[in-house]
């Protein structure tokens, strides 16, 4: 008797040991792999989120999809991805919006980015323009600030809405130089680029893609780049660095990355980010992603943390100068 109870407890000791087991990378994924964008279909980060579930469908053997969870300015997306089984099957694929900037724009968030989620990698970049209609006198950044202080009349900036890049930078240089501007929020860069050709707005910061078929019509000029680092679609732009404005403020750019819960397994972990570095590398995506106006980085996912470590301060005080609240 005594050694069949024995035999029994032996048994299930075994057994808890194989579930307390780390997940092995080899066994992963064993099931459908599901990337929540906590923003509706359309855009960019719709494109990137496809063009990778399908890279990673090749590479991992299972079906991968995208599902769309609008809602909140990503919040709730975010969020289902934070409550979801931390086995890998439930991947964010987010934006600096939704996983950095809203901790400044909102009271209260569900999630904790830096506690709730592990880094996957920082797939691309997303830099910024500054633009001013082609007639404008101003050649570079600081030429455009110079004319701003010479103005009697109301000098505008358009944007995409309160708390967007665009919005923030402009009260950034505002501020900075002790200048006045008037913000003018649109729904979507196509309505703010059609002001700005029409010369009823002063300058705008916008998207590479949605600027350089205005530049090449000879409607807009561009006089720098956010980022720190030219743009392969805009060759000839310099950064607003290389113009001699080296504040740090105007060396952010927007990213889109991926995450999972934090518990989820070391080896899972390091099995995604090793496949979608794999898939970042691909040519013919880099070559996809280019006149989008996104460069691709593909980095590991500690220099992914490290990147949104230091973008936090610079996008605190982005938000604290901009005055941008949502809630």
């Amino acid at each position: 008797m005594m050694n069949r109870r024995l035999a029994a407890q032996a048994a299930l000791l075994s057994l808890c040991a194989v579930r307390a087991a780390p997940a092995r990378a080899q066994d992963f994924p064993s099931r459908t792999v599901t990337l929540i964008l906590p923003y509706p279909p359309g855009g960019g980060a719709d494109v990137i989120a496809r063009a990778l579930a399908e890279g990673l469908q090749q590479r991992l053997q299972q079906a991968v999809i995208v599902e769309h969870r609008p809602g909140a300015s990503g919040i709730v997306g975010t969020q289902a991805v934070a409550n979801a089984p931390a086995d890998g099957h439930t991947v964010l694929i987010t934006v600096t919006q939704a996983a950095l900037t809203n901790q400044f724009l909102f009271d209260k968030l569900p999630y904790d980015t830096r506690r709730d989620f592990a880094f996957i990698s920082e797939v691309v970049a997303a830099p910024l323009v500054l633009v001013v209609n082609a007639e404008h006198p101003a050649r570079t950044p600081q030429q455009l600030l110079d004319w701003a202080a010479q103005q009697r009349d109301t000098v505008s900036y358009g944007s995409w809405g309160a708390g967007s890049y665009p919005h923030m930078v402009g009260a950034y240089l505002a501020r900075q130089r002790q200048l006045e501007f008037v913000h003018v929020p649109y729904r979507g860069e196509a309505p703010m680029l059609q002001e700005l050709a029409a010369a009823r707005l002063s300058f705008a910061l916008a998207s590479v893609a949605s600027v350089k078929p205005l530049i090449a019509a000879g409607k807009l000029r561009a006089l720098a780049l956010m980022g720190r680092q030219r743009h392969a679609a805009l060759p000839e732009l310099p950064t607003f660095a290389e113009t001699g404005m080296v504040d740090e403020e105007l060396r952010a750019e927007g990213w889109l990355g991926l995450m999972v819960p934090a518990a989820t397994p070391a080896p899972v972990v390091q099995r995604l980010e090793r496949e979608v570095q794999a898939v970042a590398r691909q040519p013919e995506l880099q070559a996809r992603f280019a006149p989008l106006g996104f460069r691709v980085v593909g980095s590991s996912g500690a220099e992914f943390r490290q990147h949104y470590e230091q973008d936090l301060p610079v996008l605190q005080r982005l938000v604290k100068v901009s005055g941008a609240r949502v809630n």
